[in-house]
């Protein structure tokens, strides 16, 4: 028993956390709402989560905010929408300095006549309890896509607002309680922000668009006041976007997004780095035959980048959840996708406390949108729905060039704006496990012997209600499938297995369940 305990421990070590990590696929909305994207998830200082989507004809007009709460296994500590009379759209939420909430997209629950689309962004306690909300605008339209909360305790916005025929970049400053410090418009060659993060220098850095001829990614810093530094167009001949940018810890800019000009397929993830100057360092493009969009990028502890998109050259659907796991040089070491027979798109993506990631995006069919959140341990494993793939890189030459830089004017104003919150939504388990308990409660569903085991394993399928058996190994490498049919016990030949921990994975009509195995010879 003391060399299985350190067996254990030495697993812990270099796979898991022992303290619990837990891994699962989890829905949330319900059997009957629709949850529209995007959708995204912080992992919040109590180690749980706090979503957000849109959540249609169940709150205060058609569409409305809504936003989750979870506990750290993804259980549902609250839910609620909030909104006016017509459509509020979110689309960025964060957790801020004193443990509440914030969250921003756009709204036209406030326009009046001339059915203007405003800014709306709206303040919670840590339980999901309205502190403030605000609308921001004129007579234009406003769309804000990313926002962040700033060193001094405030927000910085990024969108875009049409002004006439043509969208231009957008930027709103606002103090800690939703007033409006100062805002910027760029009015130069048709440039949308779809991403902002404010600098070490105290100044922003913004990822977009700028389509004046076919689009290229749009790459702007400015100062703590959203007066321009430098400005770049990157590309290639096609079509291309920003959707995600941030500062390195080396100080230069990692952009991800998508790209028509490059690759394997019809459109592939598209990753840029720059140094602090905005110089090009490397680009690569990664994907498969078909389509593949980068949605979001992150560095983690080990200084290289996570990626979360969605593709359809790989996986089970139209679209999968597609994550790529690269090192500081944007080597591929791991990829994977996730997701059932419907379609899924991944949006955001995060490291989580314990060396794991979240992913979080939607899940949808004709019927039925839901947040659709993925958990995963440090090698990408899930516990089901999951395939390792084989991604192409292609290093790309990218063009870089220096727009003009754009008029810059002042547009729009602040005030509150009435929202009305209700309560709604619910969770349901796609799969489920915790990876540090040998003996997690499966409810009979498995029940396998000898673990540890050495040469053989049998799993017990004495009700008759297994229709399909799934082995698991760190990597999230499937290395076993069957389909039992009237079998009430499987024998399973693991002589030839290297010794370490697997993951068997079980399926019903209904659910998937995982439990741990170790080999140990």
């Amino acid at each position: 028993m003391k060399l299985f305990t350190a067996f254990i421990i030495m697993c812990c070590s270099l796979f898991l956390t022992c303290d619990g990590q837990v891994i699962f696929q989890k829905m949330y909305g319900g059997s009957t709402t629709k949850i529209g994207a995007p959708h995204m998830a912080q992992q919040t200082v109590d180690g749980g989560l706090i979503m957000a989507g849109r959540m249609e004809g169940t709150g205060a007009g058609a569409i409305d905010f809504y936003l989750a709460s979870t506990s750290a296994n993804g259980n549902l500590l609250w839910a609620k929408t909030y909104g006016n009379s017509a459509n509020d759209r979110i689309f960025s939420v964060l957790q801020t300095s004193d443990g509440g909430f914030a969250a921003a997209g756009w709204t036209n629950s406030f326009s009046g006549p001339d059915s203007a689309f405003f800014i709306y962004l709206i303040r919670t306690d840590g339980n999901g309890n309205l502190l403030w909300s605000k609308k921001i605008g004129d007579i234009d339209w406003y769309h804000v896509i990313d926002f962040r909360q700033t060193s001094d305790g405030g927000f910085i916005l990024c969108g875009y607002i049409g002004i006439g025929f043509n969208d231009y970049l957008y930027l709103v400053k606002t103090d800690g309680s939703g007033n409006v410090s100062w805002t910027k418009a760029y009015t130069g060659n048709s440039e949308m922000g779809w991403s902002i993060q404010q600098t070490t220098d105290g100044g922003f850095i913004i990822a977009g668009l700028i389509s004046a001829a076919d689009g290229n990614i749009y790459i702007v810093k400015t100062d703590s006041s959203g007066t321009i530094l430098w400005t770049k167009s990157i590309g290639g001949p096609g079509w291309e976007e920003g959707y995600s940018v941030f500062q390195t810890q080396d100080g230069g800019y990692m952009i991800c997004g998508y790209t028509d000009s490059f690759g394997a397929g019809g459109s592939d993830v598209y990753l840029i780095k720059l140094d602090g100057s905005g110089n090009l360092l490397w680009s690569n493009a990664y994907g498969g035959a078909g389509d593949e969009y980068g949605n979001d990028v992150r560095q983690t502890s080990d200084g290289g980048f996570i990626i979360a998109g969605n593709s359809n050259s790989f996986g089970a659907g139209d679209d999968d959840v597609y994550v790529i796991k690269t090192d500081s040089a944007g080597n591929v070491t791991w990829s994977k996708v996730f997701g059932t027979t419907d379609n899924e798109e991944g949006y955001s993506v995060q490291e989580t406390s314990d060396g794991g990631f979240i992913v979080t995006g939607q899940s949808s069919n004709t019927n039925l949108w839901n947040i659709f959140v993925v958990k995963t341990d440090i090698n990408g494993f899930s516990g089901c729905n999951e395939s390792s793939v084989s991604t192409i890189v292609t290093p790309v030459v990218s063009t870089v060039s220096l727009p003009p830089v754009p008029a810059v004017s002042s547009y729009g104003i602040g005030s509150t704006a009435p929202t009305s919150v209700s309560s709604g939504g619910t969770e349901s388990i796609v799969c489920i496990l915790t990876a540090s308990d040998e003996k997690a409660p499966v409810e009979n569903l498995i029940s396998f012997f000898p673990n540890p085991a050495s040469t053989e394993l049998k799993i017990k399928n004495s009700e008759l209600k297994i229709q399909e058996i799934e082995i698991y190994d760190m990597l999230g490498e499937k290395i076993f499938s069957h389909q039992p049919l009237a079998q009430r016990e499987i024998s399973i030949d693991i002589s030839r297995w290297n010794s370490g921990i697997y993951f068997v994975s079980v399926k019903d009509k209904n659910k998937v369940q995982t439990q741990k195995l170790v080999i140990q010879r």
